[in-house]
């Protein structure tokens, strides 16, 4: 991918440069967009992978800061105590903090952007690229772009956010609803999935290792279908959800499960690709992963998801009024990190289930979760949907731990932030607009 990188950073500006005098090295914007060539668009698309990547897996990325809002984690650096002052401490979080309240907008809009601008040149290019290589192209793009919406949608929820109709800069769209950013990634997935059908065999650029498996427009499908999935559990469309399960690379149940199986933001140490920075020594594990954890009849934690993932510290670490007893072990400098992958699949399928009333389907699949991901012993019948959803809470939090905000998320739209530990501070429902965005508008 690295080949790419100066591609991709030709058009990854659009969000935030402004360029009086053009690069005559290498195309720009205009090249792509009025004069379109095969190559162009293939480097293009392949780049949307490094804005994907771009502040996901920084210790003010998209994994941190949602785990620092959702209680999974803490960043304590006695030289920065915003991580505490402005996500935890404050009332509000300020909307004018560009590494805190007014992150994660700029960023996947210039992901947006740039997909807006791939799929403009595929309408401009003419013969150059065949049909089929024209709706593979539009599938994979649509598919990327849903997920930068997505990053917005997660981040801002009831606050709504901006759809991008334009690969022009300069215009300035409104704000819209929560509904009308549910409604509009839906759109984009679907209409993805109607052009891979056209795809053809192949696509005419490479993914990233990341999507081993999924890299062909019939395979890329079912990683499409999957990401529909958790959209329309989030959107609490479950019996759509069921569907679009039916119809991605879920596993079924068995006594070998893979629940690593999926599409992946791959790192690498090489020079001028991006590093996995998860493993910076100020990231700590929350306490209550630990004190909230299954335990032995000893009182010892024997959930094996918590045992993989978080260590305990020779030392518990104070700083900014919070001591950490715990960090997390899962992560190298080349660890990848999940999209989406199998054993979340599984959970949005008991989800699914449980909102749908089939209570004992969904048993069927948390017991797989819990007794072959977590090494525990299965639930017996659940008396009630309520008791069927705290279970759900549980195994969707040691399972997913710290690999995209999802005990923030889930915490959210399932109604429970109360529960989350205020430690001595505020839960934040979500983060702001930026002042920047506001104010023209």
């Amino acid at each position: 991918m690295r080949k790419h990188i100066i591609a991709i950073l030709a058009v990854g500006c659009v969000a935030s440069c402004s360029l009086d005098v053009p690069d005559l090295n290498n195309p720009g914007l205009d090249t792509l967009a009025d004069h379109p060539t095969r190559s162009a668009i293939a480097a293009a698309s392949t780049g949307l992978l490094i804005s994907l990547r771009n502040n996901l897996a920084e210790r003010t990325g998209y994994v941190s800061l949602l785990g620092i809002l959702g209680r999974e984690s803490y960043v304590l650096d006695p030289a920065d105590p915003r991580f505490v002052s402005e996500l935890m401490s404050a009332p509000d979080i300020s909307p004018g903090s560009a590494a805190f309240g007014g992150n994660l907008w700029a960023g996947p809009y210039a992901g947006i952007r740039n997909a807006e601008l791939i799929l403009a040149a595929l309408n401009a290019i003419g013969g150059d690229m065949t049909d089929a290589e024209k709706g593979a192209t539009r599938g994979y793009v649509k598919t990327i772009e849903a997920l930068e919406y997505l990053i917005i949608y997660n981040t801002r929820y009831d606050l709504g956010g901006v759809i991008v109709h334009s690969s022009d800069p300069n215009v300035l769209d409104p704000i819209v609803t929560k509904a009308d950013m549910e409604n509009y990634i839906v759109t984009l997935l679907d209409d993805a999935q109607t052009s891979l059908t056209t795809g053809g065999d192949e696509f005419p650029f490479p993914l990233s290792s990341g999507f081993d498996g999924f890299n062909t427009p019939t395979t890329f499908i079912k990683f499409n279908r999957a990401v529909k999935a958790r959209v329309s559990v989030y959107v609490g469309e479950y019996a759509r959800a069921l569907t679009e399960l039916g119809e991605s690379f879920i596993s079924e149940v068995d006594a070998t499960p893979n629940f690593d199986v999926g599409v992946y933001n791959v790192y690498r140490s090489a020079g001028g690709d991006l590093t996995n920075n998860l493993v910076d020594a100020t990231i700590y594990a929350h306490p209550s992963i630990f004190a909230t954890a299954h335990k032995d009849t000893g009182g010892m934690v024997d959930d094996a998801r918590v045992l993989a993932k978080v260590s305990v510290l020779d030392t518990p670490f104070t700083a900014n009024g919070h001591t950490a007893s715990e960090n997390f072990n899962m992560y190298t400098i080349t660890t990848p990190i999940a999209i989406i992958r199998n054993e979340e699949l599984i959970l949005l399928k008991a989800e699914a289930e449980i909102q749908t009333n089939a209570l004992g389907a969904a048993l069927v699949d948390l017991n797989f979760v819990r007794t072959h991901s977590g090494g525990l012993p299965p639930y017996a019948a659940f008396a009630s949907k309520d008791e069927a959803i705290a279970a759900l809470i549980y195994e969707r939090r040691y399972s997913l731990l710290f690999e995209g905000g999802n005990r923030w998320i889930d915490s959210r739209r399932l109604g429970k932030l109360a529960d989350l530990p205020p430690d001595d501070g505020f839960i934040h429902p979500n983060m702001p607009i930026p002042t920047p965005e506001t104010q023209p508008r």
